[in-house]
């Protein structure tokens, strides 16, 4: 049992330096941009807001996203939506998260690897029908 146990703890290091790896690999190399948006207000202690047309995002669409969530009692704490820098929608749906109460971000790092592992697809650094150990690194 004890060595089953050794080998399962070898198998998730692997692992682990595997994805390690991936996402060192994933980071893609690029030339300084010639112009970088960088709003003159922040980091401060707040955020510019503007309506959603203001910033080229129609409205219509993100009230029918909020009256689909609310209707549905989907299980959607808060939306945030900046664009250019300026935050267009800013809402909450549940108590307590009402913008001032601490929320638990632990499944974000998901959402992470699989934006890298889909840049890494999308550049041709890593195939998706091949195992991971297939020589993709």
């Amino acid at each position: 049992m004890r060595i089953k146990h050794i080998i399962i703890v070898a198998v998730g290091l692997i692992v682990l330096a595997l994805v390690a790896v991936l996402v060192v690999r994933l980071v893609p190399k690029q030339d300084p941009p010639v112009q970088v948006f960088t709003p003159s207000y922040y980091p401060t202690n707040g955020w510019q807001t503007n309506t959603p047309e203001e910033q080229g995002v129609d409205s219509l669409k993100l009230a029918k996203l909020l009256k689909t969530i609310q209707k549905n009692n989907l299980q959607v704490n808060s939306l945030l939506f900046v664009r250019n820098g300026v935050v267009i929608l800013d809402a909450y749906f549940h108590n307590p998260y009402d913008g001032t109460f601490p929320h638990d971000m632990a499944s974000v790092t998901k959402s992470i690897m699989t934006t890298l592992i889909g840049i890494a697809a999308g550049q041709g650094k890593i195939q998706l029908d091949k195992p991971i150990l297939s020589g993709n690194f």
